[in-house]
């Protein structure tokens, strides 16, 4: 199990907690639906990165694995813009832009990951900055930073294929079919990987904002699952020979569209 705190974006959980480590420092009132919200933790405070210390040396003791998923997308910058906290940090570090802030941002949690023998990884809208933290893994989902993502690779980046429009199973079977599962290869945006940038893995993602009943989830992630768990470990092969192969996982789970 590789952990996953999204830092600095999606934290209203934490920010209704302790509405201290936002920029206004005011009670942050917690979400009740799925979003992109605008209060995020604060960059410009140095209590920030003492109460993510505390939070991560405490959540590195419950998983083994070598990496740690910080996040970093989705991060709206307008209260870092206003921010006297914030501005002050940037122009202290010479910072060209808020994209800089963010990316010394996950620089200080990269550091504190590898007090606790952790390797960083975050999604690929980190890569706007132009100071990704050294030994960051990225993992590729929007076709938005395809160029960032291919010049990250370029530079001999490890990466992961996670593209929403191939292997997110939350979105139903008419957007994203078994056989074009199956058919998945790698690729940035419209432009195909090269021989030298290809991915270290891929991950299917599911998020649950709309998915309420177990059954549901179930029906969701199988059979496609077995499709990317052949591509990954044995490489694609013909879609009618996979097919037979997928009776057997069908023998053992019940419900599920073909």
């Amino acid at each position: 199990v590789i952990p996953e705190i999204d830092l600095p974006g999606h934290t209203l959980g934490i920010l209704a907690a302790y509405p201290e480590h936002s920029c206004g420092g005011k009670p942050v009132r917690l979400a009740n639906r799925g979003g992109i919200y605008k209060t995020i933790l604060c960059a410009g405070k140095e209590s920030t990165y003492g109460f993510l210390e505390e939070l991560l040396g405490e959540v590195c003791e419950l998983f083994p694995s070598e990496y740690f998923h910080i996040g970093g997308d989705e991060a709206p910058k307008s209260e870092w813009k206003t921010c006297p906290d914030c501005q002050k940090k940037k122009e202290e570090l010479g910072l060209a832009g808020l994209e800089d802030l963010q990316g010394y941002f996950a620089g200080r949690v990269a550091d504190l990951l590898k007090k606790y023998g952790k390797k960083p990884v975050c999604w690929n809208d980190l890569l706007q900055t132009k100071n990704v933290p050294e030994g960051m893994r990225c993992q590729y989902w929007t076709v938005e930073y395809a160029e960032q993502t291919a010049e990250f690779a370029r530079r001999g980046g490890e990466w992961i294929y996670s593209d929403m429009f191939e292997i997110y199973f939350d979105y139903p079977y008419s957007m994203s079919p078994l056989k074009k599962v199956y058919e998945t290869t790698p690729h940035f945006g419209k432009k195909p990987c090269g021989k030298d940038e290809g991915p270290v893995g891929m991950e299917a993602c599911v998020w649950t904002e709309q998915i309420c009943e177990s059954e549901s989830l179930e029906e969701r992630i199988f059979p496609r699952i077995y499709a990317v768990a052949e591509l990954t470990w044995s490489g694609r092969g013909k879609y009618r020979e996979f097919e037979k192969r997928l009776e057997e996982g069908r023998k053992r789970t019940i419900g599920y569209p073909l």
